[in-house]
């Protein structure tokens, strides 16, 4: 409120311009009218000062408590189609304060908005949609902000996908991969390749007016096992589900290069087993000549032992006998009795270790 205001006049009313009756002294700053019905009302406001009363100011009221009337969205070209931009009519009436805008949403996109209604003549062309079963709300809001919504569901048919008519089941990692197909004229084809585990990659390759296209891999593929398939839009965007997973095998190459040489890998497994062959053979050898060397050996240790053992048997007999001729015998000397016993005392010893030599040999030899 003004400083120096003493005084108010308020009017509320249908007419646009009145003069308010009704004194407020001292003046009040705020009017609560309740129970207004719907419609265009207007405020009337004069104020007095010590120089008395000032010109009356007029204010235009709305009020609007209903909303819009309800209405129907219809698709021009029918609910399921494979056309992916359908193009929609709507539109509604608000009697009190009139339509403000309308809003469009799909599923969970963003909404859209406009402010016009739309007609056959004039239709809202929805924005690309992708294959499936689909719900659209549109909400027309009064200037009021009162709000009425509609929701009808439709369908974007899928195309069919592409057909790989001519690909290699199985290929080495030094040959580039190709694969031919057809699909609809003078569309985008989406060739996907995919490595096991690893992220499936992407190329785009357009067919010609026949239907036909050719996909060749970027780059050669990693040896592995893939899957290719492949999904098609056409010149209105419309586009197909993925097509059916194909297999396809890389190995490695049957060549490798070395320097300005180029190997297969046949010939090195040949050349391996060859190695591999000769290595046996010459342990076959070697163990072969070594069981003839212990078969010599064991012969002529044999023969070695049974001369030993005839040659010291001998031995023993002769010396025993020379000493049995002397042993009590009378003439001796000290000198000669003490020979005669450490000869016999020499000849026991000798038997004990040629006979445990002997048996050390016959047990290896029994090895």
């Amino acid at each position: 409120m003004p400083a120096g205001i003493t005084a108010s006049r308020l009017l509320l009313g249908h007419v646009a311009e009145a003069t308010p009756l009704v004194v407020y002294t001292p003046a009040v700053n705020s009017k609560e009218f309740i129970d207004l019905e719907d419609g265009v009302w207007y405020f009337h406001v004069q104020l007095r000062n010590a120089s008395g009363w000032g010109g009356i100011t007029h204010f235009r009221l709305q009020i609007d408590t209903q909303p819009p009337k309800p209405f129907a969205i219809e698709f021009i070209d029918g609910e399921s189609n494979d056309n992916p931009t359908p193009k929609i009519t709507f539109g509604t009436i608000d009697e009190t304060s009139g339509i403000d805008r309308y809003e469009i949403k799909i599923g969970n996109d963003e909404p859209l908005m406009t402010t016009q209604s739309a007609t056959k003549k004039e239709p809202f062309i929805l924005p690309p949609q992708s294959p499936g079963k689909k719900t659209i709300v549109v909400e027309a809001f009064d200037k009021a902000g009162n709000s009425t919504a509609a929701t009808k569901e439709f369908i974007i048919k899928a195309l069919e996908p592409p057909t790989f008519s001519e690909y290699p089941k199985q290929l080495h990692s030094d040959e580039i991969f190709q694969a031919k197909g057809e699909t609809y004229s003078d569309s985008q084809v989406t060739i996907w390749l995919q490595r096991e585990k690893d992220d499936a990659k992407s190329q785009i390759v357009k067919s010609d007016k026949d239907g036909n296209f050719v996909f060749v891999a970027d780059e050669k593929l990693e040896d592995g096992f893939y899957k290719l398939w492949g999904e098609v839009t056409d010149e209105r965007g419309a586009r197909s589900n993925p097509s059916d997973k194909i297999a396809i095998t890389v190995t490695l190459p049957l060549q490798i290069r070395i320097g300005k040489f180029v190997i297969d890998y046949i010939t090195i497994i040949n050349l391996l087993l060859t190695i591999v062959i000769g290595l046996v053979a010459m342990i076959l050898f070697i163990w072969y000549r070594v069981k003839i060397w212990r078969r010599r050996v064991r012969k002529e240790t044999i023969e070695a032992r049974q001369k030993l053992h005839r040659a010291f048997s001998l031995l023993a007999q002769e010396v025993k006998k020379q000493v049995a001729k002397t042993d009590g015998q009378e003439g001796l000397s000290e000198r000669e009795s003490a020979v005669a016993d450490q000869l016999k005392k020499a000849l026991e010893v000798s038997e004990k270790i040629v006979g445990k030599e002997i048996k050390d040999i016959e047990r290896e030899l029994k090895k």
